[in-house]
């Protein structure tokens, strides 16, 4: 039996750790990238942090029922009852995932997240099948989908000691795209690093090809004023100096002048600087990382992933941005959002990292 397994580290950090060249504060200002060497530990300048014990606790979190895996330092919530989704990350006091405040400790039975009620976007952190799209059998049509992005995931401790903690999600098995999903998330002591392992298996009678689609989305609201689009969040992608992609990305939906898009670094980085106006971009990006940097919380949220050179992607595609905003209007970096827009456009930005294609036969 074989399985297809997406494992991703993340760090997050306050700017203020520059010994360790993750980030410099300069970076949300000027035209310097993110440095490529992250494959350190955060950790304060100087001294031990043999005190940042592991921990696991069940608790609450805006009305959900969470396990809260912690240190210390980081807090990662896990909410198995809405799509085994992570909630929340927390640094310190600082919260980086956007959260939904119109469905905060809401579960919604199927008939009010599907695609005629419309679709249930709690925030944080999820998995889905990749490539997107409606119209065959080998697209997923979601979301919504309740099955994989809403309904309730089963949920089991497989690591509780004081150097780790980890809680194992896994989602119904969905006959629509013949497969099933589990999460194992890990957070372990004396380190800001995360690793999430993700896994598909073939729950079907026949053979499926699907790639895993990792989606994290972020608060993009300004820290003084949550109806306005903070100025100062960005996302770094460092391009493949082989793309496919003639400017080493594609413009998947908007404006292919979108304002948000910058090459910078000789046209060997992009630079995303949210502003309110939809758009997506796709890059066959072969790095293993981006980052995602707020400057107003002076936090950098950074992933590791494993590119696959010469792998088929799906959207060719190793990672994806998407820009949350409303179609069809002029930049708007600093206006005040209506409440109607907030709701069905909201203030988020993801930062999405795909594995290639898997061909499972059942039981795969």
């Amino acid at each position: 039996m074989k399985k297809l397994i997406l494992a991703h580290w993340f760090a997050v950090v306050t700017l203020v750790f520059l010994v360790l060249g993750i980030i410099s504060s300069q970076t949300a200002n000027s035209e310097r990238p993110a440095p490529a060497r992250f494959s350190v530990h955060a950790a304060a300048a100087g001294g031990s942090m043999t005190q940042f014990r592991a921990s696991l606790e069940r608790t609450q979190y805006r009305g959900w029922n969470v396990f809260r895996l912690s240190n210390g330092l980081v807090s990662l919530l896990i909410a198995p009852e809405i799509g085994g989704r992570a909630i929340q990350l927390k640094l310190g006091d600082a919260d980086l995932f956007f959260v939904n405040s119109d469905l905060a400790g809401k579960v919604l039975p199927e008939e009010q997240n599907n695609p005629r009620s419309g679709w249930a976007n709690y925030g944080g952190d999820k998995v889905w099948p990749a490539p997107q799209g409606g119209g065959a059998d080998n697209e997923w049509p979601g979301p919504p989908d309740y099955t994989l992005d809403g309904s309730r995931f089963s949920a089991e401790v497989v690591a509780n000691n004081s150097g780790e903690v980890a809680v194992q999600v896994s989602s119904p098995r969905d006959p629509r795209t013949g497969i099933q999903f589990v999460r194992t998330f890990h957070v372990y002591a004396n380190t800001t690093r995360i690793k999430v392992e993700q896994s598909m298996r073939n729950i079907s009678r026949r053979q499926v090809r699907w790639g895993i689609w990792h989606v994290t989305q972020h608060d993009a609201a300004d820290a003084t004023d949550p109806m306005k689009p903070n100025p100062r969040l960005y996302m770094y992608v460092p391009l493949n100096s082989a793309s496919m992609h003639p400017l080493g990305y594609y413009v998947m939906v908007g404006d292919v002048r979108h304002p948000s898009l910058q090459l910078i670094e000789g046209g060997r980085m992009l630079r995303v600087q949210y502003q309110y106006r939809v758009g997506k971009i796709g890059a066959d990006a072969a790095g293993g990382w981006i980052a995602v940097v707020n400057g107003q919380k002076e936090t950098c949220f950074l992933e590791n992933y494993t590119y696959h050179r010469g792998a088929e992607y799906p959207d060719n595609a190793s990672v994806e941005c998407w820009i949350s905003g409303p179609r069809g209007t002029a930049p708007r970096p600093a206006d005040v959002v209506s409440p109607e827009e907030a709701r069905s456009a909201p203030l988020l930005m993801e930062s999405e990292t795909l594995s290639p294609f898997a061909t499972l036969e059942p039981g795969d």
